[in-house]
């Protein structure tokens, strides 16, 4: 039995999931909004979220970010409309839209570079436009944008941001030395 908190402003379809959820065994509490999310989130301590991106008060992202600051319970993000997304992308461009989709894919411990990233787009030498095109990164932490660093392990940006992606691959597992991400084969994407 796992504790589930389950976040739609839509009531039907917050009431189907918990039933068949609870149905299943599972303990399972609801959020209308983003505000009663993040509350609950601190009293029920859920195991699992699923979380709607599209809510009246808050954005789901925004939750997410909140969330995630505190705790590192998977999130499960639903959107009714590919429309939701490509409207929090509208502002990008090409180049920046397809930086966030290769970071995307870098798995949880593990990490790359921003030049490696630069040279899966056939553009090896565009490794600072990368680094500007995640450090305007609107899906944090959907698209994982910590897990990308310098290429001697080093963290740019500003010291808060740097010590909070730092602190947040160690989380991870990904082993830090002196500051920086200790590279090797293994470690990289």
């Amino acid at each position: 039995m796992s504790r589930i908190l389950i976040v739609d402003d839509e009531q039907n379809i917050l009431e189907l999931a918990k039933l068949y959820l609870e149905r299943e065994g599972h303990q399972v509490e609801g959020a209308n909004n983003g505000q009663e999310a993040v509350a609950k989130h601190g009293t029920f301590n859920p195991e699992l979220i699923i979380l709607d991106l599209m809510l009246p008060d808050i954005d789901g992202f925004e939750i997410c970010r909140q969330i995630r600051a505190r705790s590192d319970v998977p999130i499960l993000m639903l959107t009714a409309r590919k429309e939701d997304i490509i409207r929090l992308l509208s502002d990008k461009t090409e180049f920046e839209k397809r930086v966030l989709v290769e970071t995307f894919k870098i798995p949880k411990g593990k990490v790359s570079t921003y030049g490696r990233i630069a040279a899966r787009l056939g553009k090896p030498r565009a490794y600072r436009a990368t680094a500007n095109a995640l450090h305007k990164n609107p899906l944090f932490p959907v698209v994982p944008c910590h897990r990308v660093v310098k290429s001697d392990g080093g963290f740019g940006g500003e010291k808060k941001g740097a010590e909070s992606r730092r602190m947040t691959l160690a989380a991870e597992g990904v082993l830090i030395e002196n500051g920086k991400v200790r590279m090797s084969r293994d470690i990289l994407f």
